[in-house]
């Protein structure tokens, strides 16, 4: 995977349901179902965090909505 703008992931987390939950220091925390992905407030998002979403996207879909 290839690094992302901030911009277009977070354009991607709303288009898949997940939520601001929170702000935690140079972070953003979004939720979805019971699973939560911090984004740093970075213009490129990683790889890794964009695995770990990925990751966790999959299973929020799976729980269906809490």
């Amino acid at each position: 995977m290839k690094p992302m703008s901030r911009r277009k992931f977070l354009r991607l987390l709303k288009e898949r349901g997940w939520v601001l939950d929170r702000t935690d220091g140079d972070h953003d925390i979004y939720c979805k179902a019971r699973e939560s992905v911090a984004v740093p407030r970075h213009t490129q998002v990683s790889p890794g965090v964009l695995r770990d979403w990925d990751r966790k996207n999959s299973q929020a879909d799976e729980e269906g909505p809490s």
